[in-house]
């Protein structure tokens, strides 16, 4: 008996919400095996989430730890409050159904799935959408309790819409949500698109003051928009950023969304061409069903790929839509060069389409980082799209203070007082310089809590 088949077995209807990856199956199944060891009746919102939180799955414990929750703490209280402590078997779970609210948990998860282009439900949306239920309130709070902190406020919200709409702004302002793909010639994983609610600062960088007045306008356009109406703001609505690779551009774009304080969502368009022109599902052989000689093959193939180009292209802009007022980054747009002229003239028009479709309120900035201006279309350039150019200088200021460190991203040297790395973003921690482990986040901590040894103080 395969592991769907099990499944099926396991919770009853489950079958509703394929498909499902195996991580989730798994959790599914785990969740029902909870069930069933408290008593239950049905699968509900709790052992969702309490599934999930056991779950070996490095998205989970990426996404609770943006969230401000600890995965081995929580896993920790598990153990302790269901005295819980092994993986229970397959064949050990009967069928048992979802409730109405564990079934409405799954069909948020399948929603997001669908909106952020995943082919499969994946266990971190399992986690999210358990989390959001109000069903969990009670156990989040008997899960928080024995920690000696006080209650996250969204806990002790008393309603249950308060809680959920809480849940849900924890959500879209923390947790960085990205389709991810397989890179062929990299041998690595590369991120496809995603959606982040940014919290760098234009202060956290250092240098491009002259970028960073050019993109004041953008701030104030996408803070005020309703201010902007009437005013000629085709200069705000679309943005060139033009840089070579490395230079800190997709940083600046990161900090220009946290000065505004909205949503960003960024598609790879190097990522984009490298899935259209490796994927696999444009050369089944059985859909066509014929010997086709070269032509007719080449123009399917590149009919599918225009297809899945454009379908990629709406949900980008179909999550900016949702997310307005945000900006949408298109990084390293002069990628498109490297695809055939039809196919690159036709995404181009996908683009300009999308652009020429906006409305100024709510407000939607787009944002093309490129190196070779030159190989877009002219018509990109326009006003409206992205008439409006920011040039990178490629300076950046190294006033070094007394005392230097490594950034663990790119080993530049950068003062201590840095909280992000101006050269690649890292998120920096301070590191002792006795043992090497990470020092806690502390006022006014002067020595290291493992070797003693002279910490300094923030």
């Amino acid at each position: 008996m395969t592991t769907t088949e099990t499944l099926s077995c396991a919770i009853a209807g489950i079958e509703e919400f394929q498909p499902l990856s195996p991580g989730t199956l798994t959790v599914l199944n785990r969740a029902a095996w909870q069930a069933q060891s408290l008593e239950a009746t049905e699968v509900a919102p709790e052992h969702l989430l309490l599934a999930s939180i056991m779950a070996d799955d490095e998205a989970i414990a990426e996404a609770l730890d943006q969230l401000g929750m600890d995965m081995q703490v929580l896993r920790s209280q598990v153990h302790s409050i269901f005295q819980q402590q092994d993986v229970p078997k397959i064949e050990d779970v009967g069928p048992i159904p979802l409730s109405p609210d564990a079934r409405d948990c799954m069909r948020w998860a399948a929603l997001q799935a669908a909106l952020h282009y995943q082919q499969t439900i994946l266990p971190v949306h399992v986690l999210l959408s358990s989390l959001r239920s109000p069903c969990v309130q009670p156990l989040l709070a008997l899960l928080f309790s024995e920690r000696e902190a006080a209650l996250p406020v969204y806990i002790a919200e008393e309603t249950p819409v308060g809680y959920t709409r809480a849940i849900d702004q924890l959500i879209r302002a923390r947790v960085r949500m990205q389709r991810i793909i397989p890179s062929v010639s990299h041998g690595h994983r590369r991120m496809l698109m995603s959606i982040e609610r940014p919290t760098l600062i234009f202060a956290d960088i250092l240098g491009f003051h002259v970028v960073k007045q050019e993109l004041r306008p953008v701030v104030d356009f996408l803070r005020k928009p309703r201010l902007h109406q009437s005013e000629h703001v085709v200069s705000a609505c679309g943005l060139l950023l033009v840089g070579p690779p490395g230079n800190s551009r997709a940083m600046l774009i990161r900090a220009l969304a946290g000065e505004a304080v909205v949503s960003l969502v960024c598609l790879s368009i190097p990522a984009l061409v490298e899935m259209l022109l490796t994927s696999e599902e444009y050369v089944e052989q059985s859909e066509l069903d014929a010997d086709l000689d070269n032509e007719v093959y080449r123009r399917f193939r590149q009919e599918r790929m225009k297809e899945r180009g454009r379908e990629i292209l709406q949900t980008v802009f179909e999550q900016a839509r949702m997310a307005a007022p945000c900006i949408v980054l298109l990084d390293a747009l002069d990628a498109l060069a490297r695809i055939e002229v039809e196919l690159r003239t036709y995404l181009q028009k996908q683009i300009m389409m999308a652009m020429d479709a906006r409305d100024y309120h709510p407000a939607i900035v787009v944002v093309a980082a490129t190196h070779r201006p030159e190989y877009l279309d002219s018509m990109l350039l326009q006003p409206g799209r992205f008439h409006h150019k920011v040039v990178l200088d490629g300076t950046m200021t190294r006033s070094f203070v007394q005392g230097r460190m490594l950034c663990p991203g790119c080993q530049h040297e950068v003062p201590p007082r840095w909280n992000y790395c101006a050269y690649c973003g890292e998120a920096l921690a301070r590191l002792c310089a006795g043992c090497g482990n990470r020092l806690p986040d502390v006022w006014g901590l002067r020595f290291c809590p493992v070797c003693g040894a002279t910490a300094g103080s923030h």
